[in-house]
């Protein structure tokens, strides 16, 4: 039955199924070739080792520990990366430096949201937006960024689309929430945050 008081609808735009989808890719796509460099012996004790031996011993209750630096046995005195710690949460599920990797992917490939809705917002244009998140996804920075190995401030990229996209809205706590989170990467962020 045709409800005639009812206006109709307008058709929903494709765009943003289509968004997901590139992310959905991004993320398989890096996951897989991510993955699969560690099983072919082509990720690095210095970078990806001291990381999960840093995240599995936070696990552990030993916080920030790793032992293949000699300049301390504390991540803390490298960087100040406090991410690792609600990180380190996942490793009671998947304890394994494959798990770093596959955050890594999924939390980067994220960024391409916040860049598609800014930039949907400002032009007022699906396609034209499509393009803003395509050309995230593609940034040759973000790509290398996400295959060498695992660093937390690579994280940041995406937090930091979407901390600017809340406060664009003026959602104050979402944006707090997220400016937290890019933050909490690396200790030179907060001076991108301010």
């Amino acid at each position: 039955m045709v409800d005639w008081a009812r206006p109709p609808q307008p058709p929903t735009s494709i765009v943003p199924t289509l968004v997901y989808l590139l992310v959905g890719f991004y993320i398989i796509t890096f996951a897989t070739i991510s993955y699969l460099e560690h099983e072919s012996f082509n990720t690095n004790a210095f970078d990806l080792g001291n990381m999960d031996q840093a995240v599995w011993n936070t696990a552990n209750g030993r916080w920030f520990e790793f032992t293949n630096w000699e300049g301390g046995h504390s991540r803390l005195a490298a960087h100040v990366e406090p991410i690792l710690l609600p990180i380190s949460l996942l490793y009671g599920i998947v304890s394994s430096p494959k798990t770093l990797l596959v955050i890594q992917s999924i939390v980067m490939s994220l960024g391409a949201l916040p860049a598609f809705w800014l930039a949907r917002k400002k032009l007022a244009n699906d396609f034209a937006a499509v393009t803003f998140a395509s050309a995230y996804l593609l940034a040759p920075e973000l790509e290398a960024a996400n295959l060498s190995d695992f660093h937390p401030v690579s994280l940041s990229a995406a937090f930091l689309l979407f901390a600017f996209y809340f406060i664009v809205q003026r959602r104050f706590a979402l944006f707090s929430s997220f400016a937290v989170l890019a933050m909490a990467t690396k200790e030179e962020i907060p001076l991108v945050i301010l």
